[in-house]
């Protein structure tokens, strides 16, 4: 008999972005209409004020969001400017939604674009309170495909770095030093995912098979409610490539089964299979397409038939 687990998909979920500025405009709607993308001005005008998109501004004295923590994804060159400005500033702006599960992720987007508006209209920074990092302030989200990979999660890595682990890379077994966890999930209704007990020399493996295990289980989170799934999931090239916003599948040969226990509503476990005889680090090794363990990264593909104005 299959081994299954129970998931619950909350009714709603909060997200919150925040503007770290030196000024806060008098006019936050016009300033928001004014610079939001135009794929997602209408649903801004149409949502602003209501729990779906409610827009604060606060002293940074007084803020109820607490910036000191957040980190840069940008170039070291920019790193310690823009931290330092965050957390300077005089105003921190709230952009905050509570999405209904049919809502998530286009709610989000909306948001996000609100937020990012905000930023240009006052030449602030944006924060991803949740992911806690700063968004690039080159992106605009043109309507096209949802893209994962766009900042949506992070994957994060508790444990010695690799410069300070005694196994060399080419020990596949030699160390069990990271801890690897996606975060965002959770605002998406969905479980964050885990590893445990990963060799240094696999990080960026276990990290894309997560980044292609949270793309997998993405669309369970627009309905609300409880579900029974399977222990196993088997994770495809088609879902590696969607988390990046590719077309074709990243790679040809047959799914990887991974088995997922939940630790509790908030996390899954993520493991080898159960028939497999080895360590996770030599499933890891062996059983994983060889692309897994190269990509860094890649651009979207062009979303078909859209062409943003």
């Amino acid at each position: 008999m299959t081994e299954t687990f129970r998931l619950t998909v909350p009714d709603r979920t909060p997200w919150t972005f925040v503007v770290a500025a030196e000024r806060c405009p008098d006019d936050l709607p016009a300033a928001i209409f004014e610079h939001v993308s135009a794929p997602f001005a209408t649903h801004a005008m149409q949502r602003f004020g209501d729990p779906r998109l409610s827009v604060a501004p606060y002293p940074a004295a007084t803020s109820p969001w607490d910036l000191t923590k957040i980190t840069s994804l940008d170039d070291e060159d920019d790193r310690d400017g823009d931290l330092a400005y965050l957390r300077s500033v005089d105003w921190h702006i709230g952009v905050t939604a509570q999405l209904p599960a049919p809502d998530r992720p286009f709610g989000a987007r909306i948001a996000r674009a609100a937020a990012h508006a905000l930023r240009e209209a006052t030449d602030g920074i944006l924060a991803d309170h949740d992911l806690g990092i700063v968004l690039p302030s080159t992106h605009q989200d043109d309507g096209g495909r949802f893209v994962f990979a766009d900042d949506w999660i992070t994957t994060t890595s508790n444990g010695q770095a690799t410069t300070g682990c005694p196994a060399g890379d080419e020990e596949i077994d030699g160390c069990a030093c990271l801890q690897l966890c996606t975060r965002g999930m959770q605002r998406l209704g969905l479980p964050e995912l885990r590893f445990s007990g990963v060799s240094c020399a696999h990080e960026l493996a276990a990290t894309n098979v997560l980044r292609s295990l949270s793309r997998r289980l993405l669309p369970l989170g627009i309905n609300h409610g409880t579900r029974v799934l399977p222990c196993e999931a088997l994770v495809t090239g088609g879902d590696f490539a969607e988390y990046w916003g590719t077309d074709e599948p990243m790679w040809n040969d047959g799914p990887i089964a991974v088995r997922m226990t939940p630790i509790n509503h908030q996390l899954l476990e993520v493991r080898p299979p159960d028939d497999f005889p080895g360590s996770l680090n030599e499933w890891l090794w062996d059983e994983l397409p060889p692309i897994l363990h190269e990509l860094l990264g890649c651009d979207p593909d062009p979303t078909p038939g859209f062409h943003p104005s």
